[in-house]
């Protein structure tokens, strides 16, 4: 019986992992260039019978999205605009992270069974395909993107991931 990707994703102390092929991540991680960024993020659909949304988190700033400034919001595609502008504000060194999630009953759900993502980056757009991992991989589940709008300016360095 194959492991879960969770079990993977734990094995692997949370890099990426191939299975049939297809490499799966369990967390997106850019770092920030010091100074403000401009993003939009689309919502393009999802098949899932519970409700998905996508966590943000900027460690070295902060995001401000509908007026609200935080370094953690969920978006949720129940209540949320197919399309949501962001600006980031980094301190330098700043670093987004970006998953699914999805809410069940008992609330809030990450990280579980055969969760994870396919990314894609290309031209300034990262592309996600998420699975929920409640039946198996199904990428279907949830799929969005991030498209950079603006980058800061400022100098920094590459470290382990793309500046945006």
């Amino acid at each position: 019986m194959r492991k879960t990707l969770a079990e993977m994703f734990q094995a692997s102390e949370g890099r990426s992992v191939e299975v049939g092929g297809v490499v799966y991540s369990s967390i997106y991680k850019a770092w920030l260039a010091s100074g403000v960024h401009q993003f939009t993020m689309k919502l393009e659909g999802s098949n899932s019978n519970v409700v998905q949304g996508v966590r943000i988190s900027v460690r070295k700033g902060s995001a401000v999205i509908n007026g609200i400034t935080s370094c953690h919001f969920v978006i949720w595609g129940d209540s949320s605009p197919p399309s949501v502008p962001m600006r980031i504000h980094s301190e330098g060194g700043g670093l987004l992270s970006v998953w699914n999630v999805w809410r069940t009953r008992i609330g809030e759900q990450a990280w579980v069974g055969d969760a994870g993502m396919v990314i894609e980056e290309r031209s300034g757009v990262v592309t996600f395909n998420c699975s929920d991992g409640s039946e198996g991989i199904d990428l279907e589940n949830l799929r969005f993107c991030l498209i950079r709008e603006s980058i800061a300016s400022g100098k920094g360095r590459r470290s382990g991931s793309t500046w945006l």
